[in-house]
């Protein structure tokens, strides 16, 4: 694994983070908190940079905000974070892995040979993830749903009437970062977001107002629920990294209703009634495109009005059509991009050109 052999030559501590969603606004959110405490913040991995670029560049100040993905993560032998990053866990890529258990294997191989001085990071509301992880390390949990506090459970950050909380009871610490509306960023895998990286700048004893006014500020990161432009009333969002339906999920339950929904591209074994609540709830129409645009309007034609289109730009235009004053248009296509277009950066550069010129 290349994550294995950058490593190997790896001078400087390694936050590593990983999960089926939001992974890569994780770490590039983790990377501006350190980036504003004036540590030089290393961001690489499957986000952009390969940590092998930056390995020969770290120095005394330095600390390598990595994300791994399942593929990274499957061949390593002694790859060992200092902070590991479990958000979430979901089927994905089984066709590659064979399986779930496999998938799910090597995401825990994050945390395989951690030891006593290092620390797991561990979403509490993850059920599969709660039980699963487990080792030497210290473990440090985050939730929107429960008081940790009340849970037993001795590190972590939690939400309580609406206010983020941080809590490390080793240290005696329990402190009130801000108030949880007053990120910038939208939806709750946000908060989840939002909080594992709070955990992970206060290992490194970053200061609260540091992390409270990077989250304020913070806009997100390209491709992940993106506001493009407003137009006569009709904001458009684009959420083209969004390859599977977990994602659609999180996409759709960031906004109150009435979505214009292009979905669509290639995908293999989707299972689009796990959305179905969601779409009747939240979606005035859905516009299907690309090579699984037939099994999309099949599916869902049946209770909401679903148009197809002939191409990814009459996607775009049928969509801004179909909207009224007050809709947003969401390109949240749960299928991976290949059968248009170069990778889901690609897709999602092409939306917006195409919004910014209607």
């Amino acid at each position: 694994s290349e994550i294995e052999i950058a490593f190997r030559f790896c001078s400087s501590p390694v936050i590593a983070i990983t999960g089926t969603n939001g992974k890569t606004t994780t770490t590039v959110l983790t990377g501006e908190i350190f980036k504003n405490a004036g540590f030089d913040a290393k961001v690489c991995g499957n986000v952009g940079l390969a940590f092998s670029e930056v390995a020969d560049e770290l120095n005394e100040n330095s600390v390598v905000i990595l994300e791994v993905s399942s593929f990274q993560l499957n061949d390593i032998e002694e790859f060992k974070p200092k902070v590991s990053v479990m958000l979430n866990v979901a089927p994905d890529h089984i066709d590659w892995h064979g399986s779930f258990g496999n998938y799910l294997g090597a995401k825990l191989n994050i945390t395989g040979n951690q030891d006593g001085s290092d620390l797991a990071v561990i979403n509490y509301d993850d059920i599969i993830l709660r039980d699963a992880v487990e080792g030497k390390m210290k473990k440090s949990y985050f939730s929107i749903k429960e008081n940790l506090k009340r849970t037993g459970i001795s590190k972590g950050s939690f939400i309580e009437e609406g206010k983020i909380i941080y809590f490390d009871d080793e240290k005696n610490i329990y402190e009130e970062i801000m108030r949880a509306d007053e990120i910038n960023i939208r939806g709750n895998h946000n908060l989840y977001n939002s909080l594992a990286s709070i955990i992970s700048a206060r290992a490194f004893e970053i200061k609260s107002e540091i992390i409270r006014d990077t989250l304020k500020s913070f806009a997100g990161v390209e491709h992940r629920i993106e506001f493009v432009r407003e137009i006569n009333g009709i904001r458009f969002y684009n959420d083209s990294k969004a390859t599977n339906i977990d994602s659609l999920i999180v996409a759709l339950e960031s906004f109150e209703g009435n979505i214009v929904l292009i979905l669509g591209g290639r995908e293999k074994g989707n299972d689009y009634t796990r959305v179905d609540e969601l779409v009747r709830k939240k979606v005035k129409v859905i516009i299907a495109v690309g090579e699984t645009g037939g099994k999309i309007f099949g599916h869902f034609s049946n209770y909401v009005k679903t148009l197809k289109a002939d191409s990814f730009k009459d996607a775009v235009e049928k969509s801004y059509e179909a909207a009224s004053a007050g809709d947003v248009v969401l390109l949240s296509p749960a299928c991976k991009s290949f059968d248009m277009f170069d990778s889901y950066e690609h897709r999602g550069k092409e939306f917006k050109r195409i919004v910014l010129e209607l």
